[in-house]
């Protein structure tokens, strides 16, 4: 399926002498009138050129959707492969994020600690399962899993209250 129209904006002869016509005819596939050297030159300079409007049929051919935004999008890659490569490829020494190991202003605490005041926390009113633990004197102690991980990691864990 192609743009008549559009295909007779481009081309000053017969559209059906584009290549690809007939296949772009008899396909249910949305197809896309191409300029061949739109991938030498930008718009703007086929333009200048006089070679966007009303050029030859020889000069243009029908790409299927896909096909036509493969080519623009890997035009668009080469163009701009500099942009894909990290900055700091090859360079020696430790590379770190600019701001890892700052520190925070008291100003800027503080206005954190203002935007967290009133949140509930998500695990509010959620009980945690307790556990019985032994100390290293040999006493059985009952408390949840995570304060024991956090404050007494060479307590053994016995069993579930």
């Amino acid at each position: 399926m192609i743009n008549e129209k559009q295909a007779k904006k481009y081309c000053c002869e017969d559209i059906s002498l584009i290549e690809n016509y007939y296949e772009a005819v008899n396909s249910p596939e949305k197809w896309e009138c191409h300029h061949k050297l739109g991938t030498q030159y930008s718009i703007n300079e086929l333009k200048e050129m006089n070679k966007y409007f009303n050029v030859n049929a020889e000069d243009l051919i029908f790409l299927s959707k896909s096909e036509h935004d493969s080519l623009h999008l890997s035009i668009l890659n080469m163009k701009y492969k500099r942009f894909q490569t990290p900055w700091n490829k090859g360079k020696k020494g430790l590379q770190i994020c600019w701001n890892k190991g700052g520190h925070w202003s008291e100003k800027t605490k503080q206005k954190i600690s203002n935007s967290l005041k009133g949140n509930i926390p998500v695990n509010k009113g959620v009980p945690q399962p307790k556990y019985q633990w032994m100390t290293l004197t040999g006493e059985i102690k009952i408390m949840d899993e995570n304060n024991v991980k956090r404050w007494h990691p060479d307590w053994i864990k016995i069993g579930e209250v």
